[in-house]
């Protein structure tokens, strides 16, 4: 989960205009993720709210994943994320 993802809807040097409206700023929150199998990857879990507002993605549960990477998770900007390891 990220919220870098402007650059993939328009050209990746074209300045991004941001907005203070309420309205226009997406929010994840109260997901759960279960019995997944990530292998052979660099990074597991990625969690990038958006910059200095980690209420943009919270309440975010990952349970009984086996995460078999060089680094489990890569969080930021995020708030109340639990990963639970289940064995499987």
């Amino acid at each position: 989960m990220t919220m870098d993802y402007v650059h993939n809807l328009m050209d990746y040097y074209d300045p991004v205009v941001e907005s203070d409206d309420p309205e226009d700023i997406p929010h994840f929150k109260d997901v759960l993720i279960e019995d997944c199998v990530c292998t052979g990857g660099n990074i597991g879990v990625v969690i990038h709210g958006l910059k200095d507002k980690p209420e943009t993605i919270s309440n975010i549960t990952i349970r009984n994943c086996a995460l078999r990477t060089q680094l489990k998770a890569d969080l930021a900007d995020c708030e109340d994320v639990q990963i639970i390891d289940g064995g499987i």
